[in-house]
């Protein structure tokens, strides 16, 4: 997702059986690497749309 305004700018397969659980997430070894991958996405995308003046 891009920063303001809000738009998807790519998608990622989740190979992890449906319904799950956040203890199944949360526990799963390749689930924590996606999760800090989209998490620096996010972040580097918010901060590089901030205007510092």
């Amino acid at each position: 997702m891009s920063a303001q305004p809000g738009t998807i700018i790519s998608e990622k397969p989740i190979s992890m059986e449906k319904p799950r659980s956040i203890e199944m997430v949360r526990s799963d070894v390749q689930m924590a690497k996606e999760f800090v991958s989209i998490w620096k996405h996010l972040q580097s995308a918010v901060q590089s749309s901030r205007h510092f003046v």
